[in-house]
């Protein structure tokens, strides 16, 4: 027998149709009961019921799946989360750069061509270039260092004035497509 003209299969999805709907809107009452209790306004109690009517949605829609098509829930929660786990840490990481970067332009803390290094490590150097991610250290030994823009916010760092007369601001320089050369 074919497995959708089961009459039972579509009063079992109905079931759950309904009683999703009457829990939709009980949660929903008591959403809206609690923030009267506790002073919310219509507009801060918004972000709430939005995420609140959605969870419930995916809810029964993961059980209308399950019931219909013998399609596992569990699974694909957890497949979803980590979906969504893996796209917030890249952009998490992305974000803590770029933002590092603008935050290095606007508050100045070098120049190209000022000398930085971390004390208690081998790192240092001449800056030579910044762009969205990283900063270009050259040192005496021709050594190149390319330090992440977070890591001036991590650390601590040694900032000593670069002696050429042409010390570039760090906005000229990530304008640029090249490493600045000293003339």
């Amino acid at each position: 027998m074919d497995r959708f003209a089961d009459p039972s299969l579509w009063i079992e999805a109905g079931a759950i149709l309904v009683v999703g709907a009457l829990t939709l809107m009980l949660i929903m009452r008591a959403t809206a009961y609690l923030a009267r209790q506790a002073n919310f306004t219509p507009l801060a109690l918004g972000p709430a019921r939005f995420l609140i009517r959605w969870a419930v949605i995916l809810v029964i829609a993961g059980l209308l799946l399950n019931k219909l098509f013998a399609i596992d829930l569990m699974s694909i929660i957890v497949g979803g989360l980590a979906f969504v786990a893996i796209g917030v840490v890249a952009v998490w990481s992305m974000l803590s750069h770029t933002t590092a970067t603008m935050l290095l332009i606007l508050l100045k803390p070098f120049r190209i061509f000022d000398w930085i290094n971390f004390p208690g490590e081998e790192v240092g150097g001449k800056v030579t270039d910044l762009n969205l991610f990283f900063t270009l250290l050259d040192n005496e030994e021709g050594e190149h260092f390319i330090i992440p823009n977070n890591v001036f916010f991590q650390k601590t760092f040694r900032h000593v004035p670069g002696k050429s007369k042409e010390r570039i601001e760090l906005h000229e320089q990530f304008q640029r497509k090249e490493p600045a050369k000293e003339e």
